[in-house]
């Protein structure tokens, strides 16, 4: 049977799905409160998001690698490589890079600087000392391990070995620059087209060649993870669904060009007409539908009408409560996810959580305009067929 999250109101939610028959179908998870107090979500989105650093330290040290990645270290690397995507211009606001939980369950993609920091913030939560290095056109994180420095790129999703089978440092392949574009090859190394004309290509090594433009921008101290995890309130009547996809706009923007992003993720939670209440969700602020609400943003504060029924951030910023008052119509806000953290959704949804009464948890189908689908770089590592290539690209041309 079609449900929508919106079901009252002239203004029409984007946002409409199928209640799965069997969950080995579903693409998406619905959670609902029909209770009269808040309830903790968290129980449920924190089997898909981290909601605290002990814990994403704990599912990287949990993963199943390849042999030669056993090492917690080195499964940090694997983990950017399978969990974070697209080396692309970033959002709009910036600040967000600056917590690595909100990087990874939000966003998942950036430049190089970007993703080396998060892999050296990592590090340092696993208790190593390590820093990311500016070679000159390129940044890579180095991490100091058995006294010495060693990189692993999770952008060009690589490292380099000399003769003896170390890992080297940038200032190693400064001195040997032959080990970049002459590789000695690895089994847990990808060699596919993205690094192939990336991290093993001439300019790259010239990169590393140029050690008067190797400098350390940033150093990154041992420090331990933190273990506290605040509350993802679903407030009384309300509902929320993810990933979904709104169709609303995204902006990247580098060196002062605005790009359009069509493929992302969403978490969207609804707010039914006539229920004022609050929202506090660890997650990058994306926009917000009604066609009669009024919403404080921080210090900001926006009224939606039926005339103006939609309001896209600018900033992208995380917001510790968004308060949702003279709610007349229902209101949709929708908050950035990461779409890597849902690629292995086939071996989840037979996932059965048991919650906090009346929390209520359904697996569903968005409809074909709602669901995520994102193109990514190394979709060529697995061999991707042309015509399903295609046929993927076609879909996220069609948005």
């Amino acid at each position: 049977m079609l449900l929508s999250i919106f079901l009252k109101g002239i203004y029409a939610q984007k946002i409409r799905y199928t209640v799965s028959r069997t969950s080995s179908t579903a693409r998406a998870v619905s959670i609902s409160n029909p209770g009269q107090v808040s309830v903790d979500a968290g129980i449920v989105l924190g089997d898909f998001i981290f909601l605290n650093e002990k814990a994403l330290i704990d599912s990287i040290r949990s993963m199943k690698v390849p042999q030669g990645l056993e090492a917690d270290y080195r499964k940090a690397w694997y983990f950017m490589l399978s969990r974070t995507w697209s080396a692309r211009k970033p959002l709009a606001g910036r600040e967000h890079f600056n917590d690595l939980n909100v990087f990874i369950n939000s966003a998942g993609f950036g430049f190089c600087g970007a993703k080396s920091d998060a892999l050296a913030g990592i590090w340092s939560l696993m208790g190593y000392p390590s820093r990311v290095v500016d070679i000159g056109g390129h940044v890579v994180p180095e991490i100091y391990v058995g006294q010495r420095w060693e990189v692993w790129d999770p952008t060009y999703h690589a490292c380099y070995v000399d003769s003896s089978g170390r890992i080297c440092s940038v200032e190693e392949l400064s001195a040997r620059p032959w080990l970049v574009d002459h590789p000695v090859r690895l089994s847990y190394i990808p060699y596919y087209y993205w690094n192939r004309m990336m991290a093993f290509s001439r300019n790259t090594a010239e990169l590393y060649s140029s050690s008067e433009n190797n400098q350390v921008v940033r150093d990154f101290q041992a420090v331990d993870p933190k273990g506290n995890t605040a509350e993802i309130l679903l407030p009384a009547s309300c509902s929320m669904v993810f990933p979904v996809y709104s169709g609303l706009p995204l902006y990247s923007v580098y060196r002062g060009v605005t790009t359009k992003l069509t493929d992302y993720a969403e978490l969207a939670v609804f707010v039914p007409a006539g229920v004022s209440t609050r929202l506090s969700i660890p997650l990058l602020f994306h926009a917000a539908t009604s066609a009669g609400s009024t919403l404080k943003l921080g210090n900001l504060t926006v009224e939606l009408t039926k005339s103006k029924s939609e309001y896209v951030s600018s900033g992208y910023s995380l917001f510790q409560t968004i308060e949702i008052a003279g709610n007349s119509e229902g209101c949709t806000l929708f908050f950035l996810l990461n779409p890597r953290l849902f690629d292995d959704m086939a071996k989840r949804n037979q996932k059965v959580w048991e919650t906090e009464e009346p929390l209520q948890i359904r697996w569903v189908n968005p409809h074909f305009s709602n669901r995520v689908n994102v193109i990514y770089l190394d979709d060529l590592k697995g061999g991707l067929k042309f015509r399903k290539f295609v046929k993927e690209m076609g879909r996220v041309l069609l948005r």
